[in-house]
């Protein structure tokens, strides 16, 4: 939306990066994972952000170019989310950027369920393509080795109940 304050455009974005990081990290907790590594999470988020069907998700979120890739600036949403009490504020181990995530499920269906049907429903795609990627990728920043157990597991829930 675009407001007139005078001479001055004001806009207004109706789902920023807090949102997408809360959402996001719902889903991610209601599926089993606990740790996110946030420095991969900027590259495989991006690919996703290719994605016309999640423009609406995206909407706060910048691109970043560089020579080994592009990458999305997931800074600021992290930096909320650890200000929020969603995520670990340190790194889990000193070699790399393992954040434990520290809502819990019943906590997380209750963000769920505060957001708008639409928005819901495209971040379950988003993250069953997530998941899904990761899990190809094996990527143990996400799973520590239990990939079978969460393939099975993936957004199955009733989350209105």
């Amino acid at each position: 939306m675009i407001y007139t304050v005078g001479r001055l455009k004001v806009s207004r974005i109706q789902f920023n990066n807090y949102d997408f990081m809360r959402l996001f990290l719902a889903y991610l907790r209601v599926n089993g994972i606990t740790f996110i590594n946030k420095d991969n999470l900027r590259y495989n988020l991006y690919e996703l952000y290719q994605n016309k069907e999640y423009k609406d998700l995206f909407q706060d979120f910048a691109v970043k170019q560089q020579i080994e890739g592009n990458f999305l600036d997931i800074d600021y949403a992290i930096q909320n989310a650890v200000l929020y009490g969603l995520i670990s504020a340190h790194d889990c181990n000193l070699n790399n950027s393992k954040r434990v995530i520290l809502i819990d499920e019943n906590e997380s269906i209750t963000i769920i369920n505060s957001y708008s049907e639409n928005y819901k429903e495209k971040m379950e795609r988003l993250v069953g393509e997530f998941l899904d990627k990761s899990i190809n990728k094996r990527d143990k920043y996400y799973y520590d080795g239990k990939i079978k157990q969460l393939k099975k597991r993936k957004i199955l829930r009733n989350y209105n109940a």
